[in-house]
């Protein structure tokens, strides 16, 4: 059985890249991998399906690495860095000035480069829920149930801060004469795996109410934050695996935060290449982005362009498993995605859903469904946002919610981070509240109990 993990703006070359890594390469350090992912790409968007079985696995095995001390995630970020630094190296070439066989070798290397980047920097993401479960266990084994919802958020304090956070704090430091370069070092700041690059205005808007908020270095909050946990470490005298774990879920949040900024910016400044990858195969960008890796860099040496490219933009299925990447569309997908075993085919008429708590708190407010930059006129002060997932575009709608609510997502996750930083009630993993809830539903939210309701009208 699949369920949706994710429902982002994704198309089919970026999302090859990350789910093959998941379904083999990262096998090399959890020793598991993902059986079988397959993504729909449909009205601009890519919806992603994972077995419950395969998270857990590969979850659990990661666990008991981190437990055993064969895996650490500060070794991961070393590794992370020193491996992803090449595709800096690739991005400060220029284009416009290589030939077709140049074009492709760097959009080549750009991909290897990434994948191998990512084998690492995937490891937040799949052990999030088995590490929280893990750690939620054992702290119940050292204080009793009733003390670990008051205890978790403490003890899993992050060791670094978002890169919203960062952004921030040095936009209120500036002068208006550095606005321009401020934008260019930040640009990426929202760019999604696809597109987003950020234009000055958006800094020059934001600017004004910086410097009125005139907020702290972001690691004062996190210096303040890793005190508590020591302080409460020493007076509940956590077991040894309890440390590890907690230890563990610190690291690998700062470090999926890290991870995905720099990826961000690898994506954003790769992006001319693809551009002009599509203008020698006279294509538009958004047709490029429906080839696999495999397909643009054949065709800049030569190959023929797949005959099915103008049924990909409609309606197309990746498949990807742990021996082979398959791209199909047509009659075939539509087939192959109607048949498919998925939880989100009959949810039937659902009034509560439960989650995981990424920051505790409870709320009451009406349902504002955020699923891009372009919802976020209709939230209003004290909405309870409701999202697929959050990123840093959705900062805004966030301040302003009584509440986060999202279907995808571990303690690891966007939400999680900033929520806390923001000390906003946040319930992550629901899987179906974008779909079970509707604008102006009136929500009851209680993160620390882990669930969302609908209450009567």
């Amino acid at each position: 059985m699949y369920y949706r993990e994710y429902d982002i703006a994704i198309r089919p070359f970026t999302a090859q890249l990350i789910h093959e890594v998941m379904c083999r390469q990262v096998r090399h350090v959890a020793g598991e991998a993902m059986k079988s992912i397959f993504v729909v790409f449909e009205n601009g968007t890519g919806k992603g399906y994972f077995r419950r079985e395969d998270f857990r696995t590969v979850g659990d095995a990661l666990v008991q690495k981190l437990v055993d001390g064969q895996l650490h995630a500060n070794l991961l970020k070393g590794r992370f860095e020193r491996e992803i630094r090449p595709l800096f190296e690739v991005v400060r070439q220029n284009p416009a000035k290589m030939d077709d066989s140049q074009l492709a070798s760097a959009v080549e290397t750009f991909c290897d480069v990434f994948k191998a980047s990512y084998v690492g920097g995937v490891v937040p993401f799949l052990a999030a829920f088995s590490l929280e479960e893990a750690a939620a266990q054992s702290l119940k084994e050292d204080v009793g149930a009733s003390k670990v919802a008051e205890y978790f958020q403490t003890l899993a304090a992050p060791t670094g801060p978002s890169w919203d956070a960062l952004e921030w704090y040095d936009l209120s430091r500036l002068s208006g004469d550095d606005l321009p370069l401020h934008a260019q070092l930040w640009k990426w700041l929202a760019y999604n795996y696809e597109s987003g690059a950020l234009p000055l205005e958006h800094f020059q808007d934001r600017w004004p109410e910086s410097l009125a908020d005139k907020p702290k270095s972001p690691w004062n909050k996190i210096h303040q934050g890793l005190q508590r946990k020591d302080e409460l470490e020493k007076k509940l005298k956590l077991s040894r695996r309890s440390r590890i774990l907690f230890d563990a879920i610190g690291d690998l949040i700062y470090f999926k935060e890290y991870r995905k900024g720099l990826q961000s910016q690898a994506l954003c400044y790769f992006e001319p290449f693809l551009r002009q990858s599509a203008k020698r195969l006279a294509l538009s960008f958004n047709q490029l982005k429906f080839l696999t890796p495999e397909e643009v860099i054949s065709a800049l040496q030569g190959d023929e362009l797949p005959n099915d490219l103008a049924e990909r933009t409609a309606f197309c299925v990746l498949i990807q498993n742990t021996e082979a990447t398959r791209l199909i569309s047509g009659a075939h997908a539509h087939r192959y995605y109607d048949e498919a075993p998925r939880e989100d085919k009959n949810l039937g008429v659902l009034r509560e859903l439960k989650g995981f708590c990424a920051n505790p708190g409870t709320a009451q407010g009406h349902a504002c469904i955020i699923r891009t930059p372009e919802d976020l006129p209709k939230m209003k002060e004290g909405d309870v946002l409701v999202s697929p997932m959050t990123t840093p575009e959705l900062v805004p709608a966030i301040k302003r919610a009584s509440a986060i609510v999202t279907d995808t997502g571990g303690i690891t996750c966007h939400a999680a981070i900033v929520s806390r930083e923001l000390n906003k009630p946040c319930l992550i993993g629901t899987h179906h509240a974008t779909r079970v809830f509707k604008d102006g539903d009136l929500l009851e939210v209680d993160a620390a109990a882990g669930w969302v309701r609908k209450q009567p009208k």
